[in-house]
């Protein structure tokens, strides 16, 4: 029997691992993917005290070489459930059950999705949640990011330097951007870079371009409130009130915010608060006895490396306390 069963391979559930380990608990880390979590995702991070300017993916080998050093015990699996028993907790996925005496959730968020047609029916064939991942097959080619906050900046910077052009879409105007000022300013000092305001997309389209030799390209259909420079685009749809009109591009990245990833929660009974993060209490401990949650499974307002690594050193204190009366 495990003393701490952690379930995702994030920066908060690396931590957690870490301090579990040197305080002499038994740990057991299970991931379903790849180890690093959003941070996988993330272009630069300036603000990690200490560090300076460092990239997502360097940042994430960095923690993870440091699980391994720590001989801390890794699986790769999916986990359904966390079941109470009167001899502790039950991991459960679809083959197995792994007995522990503390689980702690880790499974952070993940890019929502728009939910319009054709989006789905593109996902890898132009249409992409991960700039840093999918970019470089976009070099010298148009591409649009849909979204107006950091996010959708960060990437849009990042693609600015491989793509032909990059349009931001966002659906509301100017002042409702939720962007830093010297983001949006490092992003508009481009000279590859437009934003289009008050467009919200509608359809992704798919179809061949004039030349049979070329890929194919992406259609955006766009309901436009009080747009500016429709002059500029590439292509307007036939409407009655120029209210649609469509953006031809070659990739489109979607950033219109995260949600939570809450499945085994949801699974094992777990309370929730109304977005769907998990709710704790003073001691970071879910509604189910002795499991504990980190991260930004529950923290629906503030997303950062620092403060998920903070929830796994606090947390690590809490479960040694609960372990060691079991």
């Amino acid at each position: 029997m495990y003393d701490v069963v952690v379930i995702g391979g994030g920066a908060s559930g690396m931590s957690t691992a870490l301090y579990c380990k040197r305080a002499g608990m038994n740990v057991l880390i299970i991931e379903r993917e790849l180890f690093g979590g959003q941070l996988n995702n993330t272009n630069t991070i300036e603000n990690y005290i200490g560090v300076g300017n460092i990239s997502g993916d360097e940042l994430s080998s960095a923690m993870h070489d440091q699980i391994l050093e720590n001989n801390i015990e890794v699986k790769y699996m999916n986990v359904k459930s966390v079941k109470e028993t009167e001899n502790g907790l039950l991991v459960e996925n679809s083959k197995n059950s792994i007995k522990t005496k503390s689980v702690v959730l880790a499974t952070g968020v993940k890019h929502k999705e728009l939910g319009i047609t054709g989006e789905l029916e593109n996902q890898g064939e132009g249409v992409s949640y991960c700039a840093i991942c999918d970019g470089f097959a976009f070099k010298d080619k148009k591409v649009a990011v849909i979204g107006g906050g950091d996010s959708a900046f960060e990437e849009g910077l990042f693609l600015s330097n491989i793509a032909e052009s990059v349009s931001i879409i966002y659906y509301k105007g100017k002042e409702n951007l939720k962007v830093k000022s010297e983001l949006y300013d490092r992003f508009m000092s481009k000279k590859n870079t437009n934003i289009f305001y008050n467009s919200k997309i509608k359809q992704i389209e798919k179809r061949p371009k004039y030349n049979a030799s070329l890929e194919d390209e992406l259609l955006l259909y766009c309901e436009s409130k009080g747009l500016t420079g429709r002059e500029e685009l590439d292509n307007i749809v036939n409407s009655a009130n120029k209210s649609i009109y469509g953006l031809i591009t070659d990739g489109v990245f979607i950033y219109v915010g995260v949600e939570p990833v809450n499945e085994i929660a949801k699974e094992s009974d777990i309370s929730l608060d109304k977005q769907g993060y998990v709710i704790i209490d003073d001691k970071y401990m879910t509604s189910m006895k002795n499991v504990f949650a980190v991260g930004d499974l529950i923290h629906p307002d503030m997303k950062q490396v620092s403060i998920a690594v903070a929830d796994g050193a606090i947390v690590s204190k809490h479960i040694k306390e609960v372990i060691q009366w079991i």
